[in-house]
């Protein structure tokens, strides 16, 4: 309760300061670095909504008192200037301009994490359900804080995507599976690629989705430029064709605009594979059987799914698609997860609730829109 009066106190505080509505067309509000804007929206936005906010430029982390809850879904009281350097879109010293999305209500729990220097806290919201929260509309080339961007050796015409850090990772004996490492995310000539620098050894590898176990070039570059020059270079050379072999989470990595069937949950294979933020898009048919959703299309979530939810389904329960027309939708990668998942029912589909605690490793999905 402390937290959330002090939140509203400051958003009352500045709520001036945020004229015209931050959502109008074109319109980037500009903000404080303690702001937080849609605490005093509470009521007057919808589920969806975005807004436009600026950052000013010197923005100092040593001095800064408030806090922010959650990863990639954010409370809305946490400030949002602050919430963008830890999403890796903004820095403190440049600041910059961000868009969010708001969803009402919010989620039932949110997971903290620490990631380019900002520590967010957990957040247990089941007091208050109606409370909302938001997350970043991002586009590829939205990143602070990532270098080499274009660096020699044919990496000219690349652009720099979002930054993310890979945890180490073992299996039950022990044995290494996935190492700690800084990805970036690089498009070159409408390709994407990541630039992976390992954190516990030298070097650096250029990989092509969705051929994650194969590096470009067949080896480990010495520098991110030589890295990079790499992933340029191979792009139109036919390197790192193929794609899903789908089948309710059976044939390994995802791929971009895959062809799904209706019970397909291709995210839970792509566990230890993919990364937190990474995007990729899916095409439903049509002619999916509405009866699915209580058998064999089971989901589990409200606006965040669990990653072994069949997306199809899950996407219908989130009003994007529907069973008779089918459609194409994007999902956004969570991992971790939130440890709880509160279902509900939508659109003639209704969701599992499930404490994901038991399972913090485990994954989940939101729909971009």
């Amino acid at each position: 309760m402390k937290r959330n009066l002090l939140s509203f106190a400051l958003a009352i505080a500045s709520v001036a300061q945020i004229a015209p509505f931050a959502g109008a067309q074109g319109y980037a509000a500009p903000i404080a670095w303690r702001d937080v804007p849609l605490v005093a929206a509470r009521g007057h936005d919808q589920n969806g909504q975005r807004s436009s906010y600026t950052c000013p430029p010197g923005g100092d982390p040593r001095t800064f008192d408030s806090r922010i809850y959650g990863t990639d879904v954010y409370t809305d009281d946490s400030p949002v200037c602050v919430a963008a350097v830890h999403a890796g879109l903004i820095s403190f010293a440049a600041g910059g301009t961000v868009t969010v999305q708001v969803q009402r209500p919010g989620l039932a729990y949110y997971t903290g994490s620490t990631r380019n220097g900002v520590n967010s806290s957990n957040w247990d919201n089941r007091p208050n359900p109606t409370l909302g929260a938001y997350t970043f509309v991002v586009s590829p080339g939205d990143s602070a804080g990532v270098s080499g961007a274009g660096a020699g050796n044919g990496g000219q015409g690349c652009q720099m995507g979002q930054t993310f850090n890979q945890a180490e990772s073992r299996d039950a004996y022990g044995r290494l599976t996935v190492e700690a490492a800084a990805i970036d995310v690089v498009i070159c000539s409408g390709q994407q690629f990541y630039i992976y620098q390992y954190l516990n050894r030298p070097g650096f590898r250029a990989i092509r989705p969705p051929n994650w176990a194969q590096a470009i070039g067949g080896r480990d570059y010495a520098t991110f430029a030589e890295a990079l020059a790499a992933a340029a270079a191979s792009v139109g050379s036919g390197y790192g064709s193929g794609g899903y072999g789908g089948g309710n989470g059976g044939g390994g990595a995802v791929a971009t605009g895959t062809l799904i069937k209706w019970t397909d949950y291709p995210l839970a294979a792509a566990r230890g594979h993919d990364v937190n933020g990474q995007r990729s898009t899916f095409t439903c048919p049509p002619g999916g059987d509405p009866r699915i959703a209580n058998t064999s299309g089971r989901i589990t979530g409200t606006d965040v799914y669990s990653d072994d939810s069949p997306i199809c389904v899950a996407a219908v329960h989130a009003g994007l698609i529907g069973f008779a027309g089918g459609g194409t939708v994007t999902v956004q990668v969570m991992r971790p997860g939130p440890s709880q998942l509160v279902g509900s029912t939508r659109n003639g589909v209704t969701s599992l609730s499930d404490n994901n605690g038991t399972y913090p490793t485990l994954g989940a999905f939101t729909f971009v829109r």
